[in-house]
């Protein structure tokens, strides 16, 4: 009943510590005192490793002489069987120096405390692994007994609770310490907010307290001291803003991303609240991001792209009043001229137009369609083939639908994609447009194009059959205009090998051409 009873004292001291070094030494001498002998020893290893091995050492007065050694054990002794086999060994020292594994303290006879008997019970884990060892010899009475090894079996028992719970205790601390010093160096503003519980009967408005609060949050809110402070306390302006948006988070557990500007540093923040599972009186986590320089670059790059749309807009205009004179006298010229040379010029000038227009739409995009009309994409498809140089080439249309569009841009996809088959494909190639079910496609049987250059051909500057009359600026015009109207445009294999180009979510007006 005492040893109990000291066990118990025993675990109400380990209960207030995580440090190990303090649990071996307790557990060591109190090993030594509920048994009583002379000599104990407590080894603590990980995967047996005894050159990382932590040790403490317990002595009576009888052995005072040898407080001093410190060598360490170094994993070659008989104390080694404990820990490999997990079970106890108890001896004489009869039995111990007889025993195969004996081999005394070799150079450190002299120094080490000679041994009278010896009782070693093994630290096992909660998994079963070897924790260590506890070690007793000389006993004040007697040899060592069936009940000395029970108690000992108790003791290691509760060494080990000890010892994992201050593992655990260890890897917590180190767990906050690098979640601390991420919280605390993270450029990204972060903050942990809690919904204050106001009743009806008080009639107080909804109002959240900051429970943490990194640096960077501070630095780019311009806020200082918060935690522990509500929103309605720290935030300058209209807080309820920001109140309502965290309360709506709390509500709906959705994620809330917003910017705000942040008058008295001009600063302008993305904010982003999202709910934190599993915790009490509604908690919700926000982060906060100096955006400042990106609104800044999207805002001169908006005014850029407005000076090159107006720019684009003004040539284009520019460009077709001396292009509509040239057409216009082109029919004007003088009898004698060859009909071969005034359809070259002729087509040099239609070229120049569709330059023109494909060029305005790749710069202005949705803003050079002009009004949209219903049109067979059938009949739009044989103008656009009579406009190609194509005398060998066969146009299969197994289309018959209707759509909104305007009929200059839908020609030049068409034109487009029937230059790029017979470039690939060659004169005699045959292409097909048909239909799906939500949208158009346009394939050829020529040799197709690579998969791993398939990305590349919506690249300006790839050219698409510049030298037999199109426009040169490849198939980046048929990716913008189907970006323009809303379509996914993707490029892939045929059915007969050769290309194949297929534009889904497009509206079909009705059928029929």
């Amino acid at each position: 009943m005492q040893n109990h009873r000291r066990l118990a004292q025993l675990v109400t001291r380990l209960n207030i510590t995580d440090d190990l070094d303090e649990i071996l030494h307790l557990i060591t001498e109190k090993a030594r005192d509920l048994v009583g002998a002379h000599q104990s020893v407590t080894s603590r290893t990980i995967n047996q490793d005894w050159e990382q091995a932590i040790n403490a050492v317990s002595l009576s007065e009888k052995y005072a002489d040898y407080r001093d050694y410190d060598t360490e054990p170094d994993g070659s002794g008989i104390y080694t069987l404990v820990c490999e086999q997990n079970e106890p060994i108890r001896m004489t020292q009869t039995e111990l120096e007889s025993h195969h594994a004996w081999k005394a303290f070799g150079d450190q006879g002299e120094e080490h405390p000679p041994m009278r008997g010896w009782l070693a019970v093994p630290i096992v884990g909660a998994g079963g692994q070897n924790m260590g060892v506890i070690q007793l010899s000389d006993k004040y009475q007697g040899e060592f007994t069936q009940a000395d090894e029970t108690i000992l079996i108790q003791l290691a028992n509760v060494a080990s609770a000890a010892i994992e719970n201050a593992q655990l205790y260890d890897e917590l601390r180190e767990s906050e310490e690098r979640y601390r010093t991420l919280f605390d160096s993270m450029t990204e503003g972060y903050c942990v907010i809690e919904k204050i519980d106001t009743t009806p009967e008080k009639e107080k408005p909804i109002d959240f307290r900051y429970m943490e609060a990194n640096p960077a949050l501070k630095e780019h809110c311009g806020l200082q001291n918060v935690v522990g402070k509500t929103i309605r306390e720290c935030v300058p302006g209209d807080p309820d803003e920001w109140v309502d948006i965290f309360e709506e988070v709390v509500q709906t557990g959705d994620v809330v991303t917003f910017q705000r500007k942040i008058e008295s540093t001009e600063r302008v923040l993305e904010c982003r609240v999202f709910p934190i599972e599993d915790t009490p009186n509604w908690q919700v986590g926000m982060t906060v991001q100096n955006i400042t320089e990106r609104v800044e670059r999207e805002r001169r790059l908006e005014e850029s792209n407005q000076r090159l749309e107006s720019f684009a807009s003004m040539l284009a205009h520019e460009l077709r009043n001396p292009l509509m004179i040239g057409q216009m006298y082109c029919h004007e010229l003088p009898a004698e001229t060859s009909p071969e040379a005034v359809e070259y010029i002729t087509e040099a000038f239609d070229r120049i137009e569709d330059m023109i227009d494909v060029s305005l739409m790749l710069t202005t995009g949705g803003n050079a369609i002009d009004a949209s009309e219903p049109l067979s994409l059938a009949e739009t498809a044989r103008e656009a083939w009579s406009e190609v140089d194509t005398p060998e080439a066969t146009l299969r249309l197994d289309i018959d639908v209707r759509i909104e569009t305007d009929r200059t841009y839908i020609r030049h996809l068409f034109q487009n994609l029937f230059e790029n088959a017979v470039q690939h494909g060659g004169r005699d190639v045959t292409v097909r447009i048909g239909e799906m079910e939500d949208g158009f496609f346009v394939a050829d049987d020529g040799v197709g194009i690579p998969a791993a250059k398939r990305e590349d051909v919506f690249e300006v500057g790839m050219t698409t059959a510049a030298s037999e009359g199109g426009t040169g600026l490849g198939l980046a015009f048929v990716q913008e205009l189907a970006t323009v109207y809303g379509w996914s445009c993707r490029l892939t294999e045929g059915e007969r090998g050769g290309a194949r180009f297929e534009f889904r979510n497009v509206d079909f007006l009705e059928q029929g051409s």
